[in-house]
């Protein structure tokens, strides 16, 4: 949560002055505000589902899943 929050902060004070100039009123610095909305509410619905999930699954395919992503993510950030 701290990295989150710390993260969350970089990008609203990162392009703070040309934000007071933007088109887009729901969005200050690079956080647009009805996004945030959308994940904290989506996140906040789903966690439980996730952590009954999570606690039924065999651990071995937890880690075959969560290494599975981790490549497929690799790869996207690889390819460009």
């Amino acid at each position: 949560m701290p990295i989150a929050c710390a993260g969350a902060l970089g990008y609203l004070l990162a392009d703070w002055h040309s934000s007071m100039e933007s088109a887009l009123p729901w969005q200050t610095g690079y956080v647009c505000w009805p996004a945030v909305l959308g994940m904290s509410v989506t996140a906040i619905a789903t966690a439980p589902w996730g952590a009954t999930l999570t606690h039924s699954l065999p651990v071995g395919l937890m880690r075959k899943s969560f290494a599975l992503v981790l490549v497929v993510v690799g790869a996207h950030l690889l390819s460009g």
